[in-house]
C-alpha cells in the first residue's frame, strides 16, 4: 500500500501500537535510514514468527520518481 509522505510518523505510530497489543510475539527490527538522492530515506520493521510489517519512504507510482510516498508491506504466513 502507498500513502502520502506526510503520514510516515502516523503510520509508524499505528503499527507500533498495534504490534504492542497484538497476541503474536513481535520484535521490532528497528529503525533504519540512509541517504539517497540528497534525501534521508526512513524505514521501520516489525517481525513475528510468520509475519512481517515494513514501513518505508518510497516513490509513488504516479509521482516524479523521488521519495514522495510511504509504502507499507505486510506479509502474514500464519
Amino acid at each position: 500500500m502507498e500513502y502520502s509522505i506526510d503520514r510516515f510518523d502516523e503510520i509508524v505510530a499505528f503499527f507500533q501500537a498495534w504490534t504492542e497489543t497484538d497476541a503474536r510475539d513481535w520484535s521490532a527490527g528497528g529503525d533504519a535510514s540512509y541517504e539517497s538522492q540528497g534525501v534521508t530515506v526512513r524505514g521501520t520493521v516489525w517481525d513475528s514468527t510468520a509475519s512481517h510489517v515494513g514501513v518505508t519512504d518510497c516513490s509513488s507510482v504516479d509521482g516524479s520518481g523521488g521519495f514522495d510516498a510511504v509504502c507499507v508491506q505486510i506479509t502474514d504466513e500464519g
